[in-house]
């Protein structure tokens, strides 16, 4: 396969991964502390696609660092860096412009609800790392 189609893949799954995660901690923690387990399973599938359309402008920064690493000979562990550096300045801008948006909701839980945001994306770059390792030259 292609190394700009592997990057192109691979950066899409892990935007899936860390909204999905993302909505999932999300979720759970707003069910904690409102005591309702019946509204979690669609206050999760609600966050997941609010996570997918505040991160799209993050996503598509991520790719084109990725495809601009990947144009300049950047592989293996290297490669694995600049997503993971990028990735978390990226969440961190969206878990503030997102949460200067939509506010009201997050009143008292801003500062967690930045961590999730943060977390679920380092935790899906991270999950990645050892088909990062595979992309080389050579593939």
């Amino acid at each position: 396969m292609n190394l700009h189609l592997k990057i192109t893949f691979r950066t899409f799954i892990i935007w899936l991964l860390a909204s999905f995660i993302n909505a999932f901690l999300c979720a759970g923690w707003r069910g904690l502390n409102n005591h309702i387990s019946n509204e979690v399973p669609g206050d999760a599938l609600f966050i997941f696609f609010i996570s997918l359309f505040f991160s799209a402008p993050g996503f598509f920064i991520f790719w084109i660092i990725l495809l601009v690493k990947l144009a300049k000979g950047i592989y293996e562990r290297a490669l694995f860096r600049a997503p993971l550096s990028t990735g978390f300045l990226l969440a961190t801008a969206t878990a503030i412009i997102c949460l200067g948006l939509i506010k009201s909701e997050f009143s008292t839980d801003k500062y967690v609800v930045i961590l999730f945001i943060i977390s679920s994306s380092m935790i899906s770059i991270m999950m990645h790392f050892n088909q990062f390792k595979k992309i080389n030259k050579h593939a």
